[in-house]
């Protein structure tokens, strides 16, 4: 109770943003107070059905204003990649061997490069992969580790950042990907000063036809931006041209029934009807289109 006195002060003087984490971080729920227009008397419920009950409150069903709100995104069942068989429960180190050095970092992961051991007989792996070890005790809602897997298993494209195997282990989860060693976008531009319009024309072809596919299976990615596009290889090199699609951390499905209300993205890339969006009016696979617009 003393920890909750600290996010129901601040919401109370107005400190929308400290209250918002401060609750997060002590019943790890990635919904936002603030951001979804809870009023203090909602979030007073919610704690005293909490005090009553015995367990962590639940997101409250209606918004300041009375109307009913949307989940922030469609929860996808974590059976559908067991019956794939899609995790791997086996040790890790048995069939990769994992250099010291580290290809990106994130909040709660390290992506490393790695080879595969002699007792790896997965032939549809390359010889050479990058693993994304995951920290389970860092990420608040494993349902959206669970959502990133899950569209990045129904993806199949040169374009998109191929996802191989799974393990699943106690304290982390390690993704092995495709292997790129261009380097990001955003970088290529810094290094070359500026691009010509038969470079940008190669670089905006590859993306259209990546968003077309995806959108096709019905997925929005929510946060194209230069530092997601990958190159496949150094400039000059056959594969130096070609880009590839990374980073699901924020993708969703759209279906009939589901509206996508979340504000979410990066401030530069991110589409108008992303940041005015509520539960009446969401948006749709249009935004990735805008964010594409600001690339170019």
């Amino acid at each position: 109770w003393p920890q909750l006195l600290v996010p129901l002060a601040a919401l109370a003087a107005g400190r929308d943003t400290c209250a918002t984490h401060t609750w997060v971080r002590v019943f790890r729920r990635p919904w936002h107070l603030a951001a979804e227009g809870c009023s203090l008397g909602v979030l007073l419920r919610a704690v005293a059905e909490w005090h009553r009950h015995g367990a962590a409150p639940r997101p409250p069903q209606q918004d300041a204003f009375g109307r009913r709100r949307r989940s922030p995104h469609l929860r996808l069942q974590p059976r559908s990649l067991a019956v794939a068989g899609f995790f791997n429960k086996s040790d890790l180190k048995a069939k990769y061997s994992v250099a010291n050095e580290t290809l990106g970092s994130g909040n709660f992961a390290v992506v490393k490069k790695a080879t595969k051991t002699a007792k790896n007989s997965n032939a549809a792996v390359p010889s050479e992969v990058a693993i994304k070890f995951i920290d389970k005790s860092k990420v608040e809602d494993m349902n959206d580790i669970q959502r990133e897997i899950e569209i990045m298993n129904m993806v199949d494209h040169p374009n998109v950042i191929n996802l191989f195997e799974i393990f699943d282990e106690p304290k982390k989860m390690n993704l092995v990907l495709e292997l790129v060693t261009g380097g990001e976008l955003f970088d290529r531009i810094v290094a070359k000063g500026n691009y010509s319009e038969k470079d940008a024309a190669t670089c905006m072809s590859q993306l259209c036809q990546a968003l077309d596919y995806l959108h096709t299976k019905k997925i929005v990615h929510r946060d194209l931006k230069p530092e997601n596009l990958l190159y496949a290889d150094a400039e000059g090199t056959p594969t130096g041209d070609v880009i590839k699609l990374a980073d699901f951390g924020l993708a969703s499905l759209i279906t009939p029934d589901h509206l996508l209300t979340t504000s979410c993205g990066t401030p530069g890339y991110v589409a108008p009807e992303i940041l005015t969006s509520d539960s009446q009016h969401g948006y749709g696979k249009e935004c990735d289109l805008w964010s594409l617009g600001e690339i170019l």
